[in-house]
């Protein structure tokens, strides 16, 4: 599965944004600066809301951000775009969802 990649960026350093899980989350009042990281909850706030920002508005439109998927067996991991063939069609934001939870 594709997910949300923006270099430099504290969250992805650890995780592989799974967006919809994120909103799942978050639509049951937890919210991830809140906990996130372990000893220092919202100490990464910014980098955060750029994965959000990059999520509600596209990769396409948010600069440095891409989508891509990671490295399986014999092929590499690499940056896909909208035109990636097996992309889920639940990967796309339920925006009412995340700004209720803001």
């Amino acid at each position: 599965m594709r997910t949300i990649h923006i270099e430099d960026n504290g969250c992805v350093g650890c995780h592989r944004m799974g967006m919809k899980t994120v909103e799942e989350f978050m639509g049951d009042h937890w919210h991830p600066n809140d906990h996130m990281p372990p000893r220092e909850p919202g100490s990464m706030a910014e980098d955060f809301q750029e994965i959000l920002d990059c999520w509600v508005n596209g990769p396409d439109a948010t600069p440095g951000c891409d989508w891509v998927i990671p490295p399986a067996g014999e092929c590499p991991g690499q940056v896909v775009g909208e035109d990636y063939p097996y992309k889920s069609p639940f990967n796309q934001p339920k925006l009412e969802d995340l700004q209720a939870s803001q």
